[in-house]
C-alpha cells in the first residue's frame, strides 16, 4: 500500500490519521457507500497495528460529513496530520477504488491511487491482520 512512506517518517514523531468513508461511484455524488465504510473498518483495523500510527476511530470520522466538508478542513478539526479519503464503484466483476492522501496542514496531495480489483480481492490484497 502507497502508505508505507508515513511510517518512515521522522521515527520519534507519531503520525494521525483520518480515514473518511469511501463515497459511492467515480463520479461527484456525495453518498456514502456501505462497501466503502465496510472497506474503511478494515483499514482502520490494520493501520491500528502500527505503532507509529495514531488512527482516528471510524465513530469519531463519521460525525464530519466529508462528502459535504472539505476532508482536509475536517482532518484539522480531528486534529490530524493526514486524511485518506476515496471512492468505490462495485459491479459483479469489479471494484474500482480511487484514494488520495492529503496532508491537513499544507492541503496538499501526499498520494493517490485508482485501483480495480475483483470483489474475490479486495481483503486479500490488504496487508494481513496481526
Amino acid at each position: 500500500m502507497g502508505l508505507a512512506f508515513l511510517v518512515l517518517r521522522q521515527p520519534e514523531a507519531p503520525i494521525s490519521i483520518a480515514v473518511f468513508p469511501f463515497l459511492e461511484g467515480s463520479g461527484h455524488g456525495t453518498d456514502k457507500s456501505p462497501l466503502g465504510i465496510g472497506m474503511v473498518e478494515e483499514m482502520i483495523l490494520r493501520l491500528r497495528t502500527s505503532q507509529r500510527l495514531h488512527v482516528i476511530a471510524l465513530s469519531s470520522v463519521l460525525a464530519y460529513d466529508a462528502s459535504a466538508d472539505d476532508p482536509v478542513r475536517a482532518g484539522r478539526a480531528l486534529g490530524v496530520d493526514y486524511v485518506l479519503s476515496g471512492r468505490v464503484a462495485a459491479n459483479p466483476d469489479a471494484v474500482r477504488l480511487a484514494l488520495r492522501l492529503q496532508d491537513t496542514g499544507s492541503g496538499f496531495d501526499i498520494w493517490s491511487s485508482q485501483a480495480e480489483v475483483l470483489p474475490t480481492e479486495l481483503i486479500t490484497r490488504l496487508p494481513p491482520r496481526p
